[in-house]
């Protein structure tokens, strides 16, 4: 069943024995994830081109993450994967990247700073 996500309409949902998914009527493939903990996370949930079943891609929690954030995130999602792009691996890709720069921007900084040896994280 799909229903319109609103901010209301998530804070009222409550958790059951079994985790299930909300579906958004505006954006398909948009859904809430209910856990039974209580947890609350947007996950897009679509067939990648070629596949046989449908694959669940996590967005991010409910707060960290707003209802219009999620929606924008997950469009831009759908778009990539109509593309044949996994954006969970380009995401990481990016991460791994930014980690990359800020090793070698530490690098770069411990050996500007002095000449005398120190015991290093480089």
């Amino acid at each position: 069943m799909k229903t319109a996500l609103t901010d209301r309409a998530i804070k009222a949902m409550r958790s059951s024995a079994k985790a299930y998914d909300i579906h958004d009527a505006v954006v398909p493939g948009l859904s809430l994830r209910i856990l039974p903990s209580g947890v609350k996370s947007f996950v897009v949930l679509t067939r990648f081109p070629g596949a046989r079943h449908p694959t669940r891609r996590a967005l991010g929690a409910y707060g960290a993450l707003t209802l219009e954030q999620a929606r924008t995130q997950a469009r831009t999602w759908l778009e990539l994967i109509a593309r044949g792009v996994d954006p969970a691996v380009q995401v990481e890709e990016e991460r791994r990247k930014r980690e990359r720069e800020r090793a070698s921007n530490r690098c770069a900084t411990c050996s500007s700073r002095s000449s005398v040896p120190v015991r290093s994280h480089c």
